[in-house]
């Protein structure tokens, strides 16, 4: 009877903790970090050979990345995915930019307008900035503070549901299922996590690990097929958005940003002269 006693006084021990000595729950935790989550209006614009073009709106969840108004979307999301695709047509050319765009920060509802700074399709990222800075600094989310979880460990993505839902925040679970190091290093889910593109992950204690992307071979010669779920040029942007997308580690990310600003700061001095 003694051991079930010391069990049973362990139990009342640890109720009578406070919550912060107890173990956090990552969903609500994460939960409270969606306010770096902004919804992000555009008008895409699609030519096509032969000038046939259209314009079609669009809209998706992006991450605030600074607190001047520096976020990071999705390259696949704000069209990429035309443009990346359209390399393995039957010499159909198509290129898809995104304009008009407006960003409705979180517990907001009125779209600041915003503009594109820069895209590295290789890494699937896009970088936009608001055109007039905050007058306080913004919640975003810190990717030099960045975890490296192995194969086997859970990680958590955090996003939003559409306007139909109320774009409330949501969190999703899913496995580290592989890390690779081609085309480059990546964290490769195991499963089918419902999580799209440019979604933030994160481990169990709030760590970042990187965001979710698409990447493309560049012809099909590289090793795809249509067996291999993240082999892309087989399947159907909707079905990799069931799939999921890769992680590019936050590492990549920050020295990505780094570059592309830097890019951006060039072409700005470029232009000017």
């Amino acid at each position: 009877m003694k051991p079930i006693r010391c069990y049973a006084l362990a139990g009342l021990l640890l109720l009578s903790l406070p919550v912060s000595a107890q173990q956090t729950n990552p969903y609500q935790a994460l939960l409270g970090r969606a306010e770096a989550l902004v919804n992000v209006k555009f008008v895409l614009k699609v030519k096509m050979d032969g000038g046939q073009g259209s314009e079609n709106e669009g809209e998706v969840t992006c991450v605030l990345i600074a607190g001047d108004g520096l976020i990071l979307c999705s390259n696949t999301e704000l069209g990429g995915f035309l443009t990346q695709m359209s390399r393995f047509g039957r010499g159909v050319s198509i290129s898809a930019a995104p304009s008009d765009i407006e960003v409705v920060l979180a517990g907001r509802t009125e779209a600041v307008k915003a503009r594109l700074v820069v895209r590295d399709s290789d890494r699937d990222l896009v970088w936009i900035r608001l055109e007039e800075p905050p007058d306080e600094p913004l919640p975003y989310l810190d990717f030099s503070q960045d975890a490296t979880p192995g194969v086997g460990e859970p990680f958590y993505t955090l996003t939003r549901l559409d306007k139909f839902f109320g774009a409330v925040p949501i969190v999703n679970v899913g496995t580290v299922g592989a890390v690779v190091q081609k085309p480059r290093h990546l964290y490769v889910p195991a499963g089918l996590p419902s999580v799209g593109f440019g979604v933030p992950a994160f481990t169990a204690d709030g760590r970042l690990i990187g965001v979710t992307v698409l990447q493309m071979p560049d012809s099909v010669d590289e090793g795809v097929n249509f067996r291999n779920p993240y082999s892309v040029v087989g399947t159907s942007l909707a079905m990799q958005q069931m799939v999921g997308g890769l992680i590019l580690p936050a590492g990549e990310i920050v020295e990505a940003t780094k570059l592309a600003l830097e890019m951006a700061a060039e072409d700005k001095e470029g232009s000017a002269e």
